[in-house]
């Protein structure tokens, strides 16, 4: 039990420790209100924040607004800076929500509940004051990218790829033969196998859909997404 608590700490931590910008929200849309009464289109940029509910949720950058072509200060809603936005699934839908609390929804997403990613359109607003037709806010680039991963063994980089993936994975820059171990978030061990610089081939195509944890002997875990 201690083991695959281990692991399934290992595998959280891990995927906290992804790089924000492999992760982004590259942009979403949102129109604001301001005092004026006009309206404003923004976009802004959000890195991975954790699981909630089972599902990848999403915190602001902070940084200044895309706005236009330009960046701008971040982006004001009556006169309040918006810098505590948020993307995650409350249980029943996806929600777009501000003041870092899950119930303060701006947008909602109901008719796409069955990915751990958000969906990339059909956003509707939950009372936002905003009439114009593109308001209806639009996620891009909402894709988890490992595509290639680098960790040091025995003082060696080794770089891990491709990740994602749905047939194999490849270790490179190995200069002995390493024992390697995958499990699933459960602790279970699903493969064992023995990789090395001639040898560095790993079939992962008979493992379902889901997240792994690549022990290589016990020295560094690696996170590992089957497509």
């Amino acid at each position: 039990m201690d083991k695959k608590l281990l692991i399934l700490f290992l595998f959280i931590f891990s995927i906290h420790c992804i790089n924000a910008q492999d992760n982004v929200v590259h942009r979403a849309n949102w129109c604001v209100a301001q005092e004026n009464g006009g309206q404003e289109l923004y976009s802004y940029e959000f890195g991975y924040d954790g699981l909630v509910n089972g599902k990848y949720s999403y915190k602001r950058i902070p940084a200044n607004t895309a706005y236009g072509n330009s960046l701008e200060p971040p982006a004001q809603n009556n006169g309040t800076e918006d810098d505590s936005l948020g993307i995650a699934f409350d249980g029943t839908q996806w929600v777009f929500y501000q003041n870092s609390s899950i119930t303060d929804i701006l947008y909602t997403q109901n008719t796409h509940t069955t990915g751990v990613f958000p969906p990339d359109s059909g956003w509707v607003s939950d009372g936002v004051p905003c009439t114009n037709p593109d308001t209806t806010m639009v996620l891009l680039g909402n894709e988890v990218v490992l595509s290639t991963e680098k960790y040091a063994l025995n003082n060696k980089e080794i770089t891990i790829f491709p990740n994602p993936s749905s047939d194999y994975i490849e270790i490179s820059n190995l200069s002995e033969n390493v024992k390697c171990t995958i499990s699933n978030i459960t602790g279970q061990v699903v493969k064992n196998t023995t990789v090395s610089e001639s040898s560095n081939r790993i079939n992962i195509s008979d493992l379902a859909k889901g997240f792994y944890i690549l022990d290589l002997e016990g020295k560094k875990t690696i996170k590992l997404v089957k497509k």
